[in-house]
């Protein structure tokens, strides 16, 4: 299991004997303490999403890291990287998206006209629909048909600030939304679960993980963790 550190870097955890290997700037190639975002390819490779040293790349052996100075991640903050089933990488910057495949970047504030603001997760679910969550901009949807963007204003979000996003087994969306608790999405059909209609105690929502059973893990900011199925 990997964890990511806000301020003590990246932390690898041996499930059978419950040992730590702790990797920081003191002695790895991460070269900034906060982790945002953790993701694995279909190499093994680790990707972190760093908030002050852009994307790195481990492979177990090897440190590489991309930022505004050799690649055209715009910023040193990485808020959230994703890998999808084609082995896309995804990443999420302040100033946009973008992701790459093969070596090749692309764009999507250009090819889209995406707004140049903070994106904070990006998944793409089975249906190869891309999924944005907006720090402040609400949520970004784009598929086939083209682009989608849902706010409070057209849409159940109760607020525009949109921390993480995850897949559930049945192909629907679990949105974990800061100020607002948890947003799902089923067949175009929208539910709002937060303090006042359900077992959560906190709607700001840092984290929403699925796992292959179909469990739901939520982090929240003051209540720990909620686990559900």
């Amino acid at each position: 299991m990997w964890i990511g550190t806000f301020g003590g870097g990246a932390a690898k955890l041996n499930l059978s004997n419950y040992q730590f290997i702790i990797f920081s700037d003191q002695n790895s190639g991460i070269k900034h303490n906060w982790i945002y975002s953790i993701a694995i390819d279909k190499e093994n490779n680790k990707w972190f999403g760093t908030w002050g040293s852009g994307l790195v790349k481990f492979d177990d052996k090897n440190w590489n890291n991309f930022n505004s100075e050799n690649s055209p991640i715009p910023t040193y903050k990485v808020p959230s990287v994703f890998v999808d089933k084609n082995d896309t990488k995804w990443i999420g910057t302040l100033k946009g998206l973008l992701n790459f495949e093969n070596e090749n970047w692309t764009w999507f504030n250009e090819k889209y006209s995406l707004p140049e603001i903070s994106v904070y997760s990006v998944i793409v679910d089975k249906n190869s629909t891309v999924w944005v969550g907006y720090k402040k901009g609400g949520l970004g949807k784009i598929d086939s048909n083209g682009i989608q963007h849902f706010t409070t204003e057209n849409s159940k979000l109760l607020s525009n600030i949109i921390y993480s996003l995850a897949e559930d087994i049945d192909g629907s969306i679990w949105i974990g939304s800061f100020g607002s608790g948890l947003v799902h999405i089923i067949n175009s059909e929208w539910s709002v679960f937060n303090k006042s209609n359900s077992f959560l105690e906190d709607d700001l929502v840092f984290k929403i993980l699925v796992n292959k059973e179909g469990y739901k893990f939520v982090g929240t900011n003051s209540k720990g963790l909620y686990v559900f199925k």
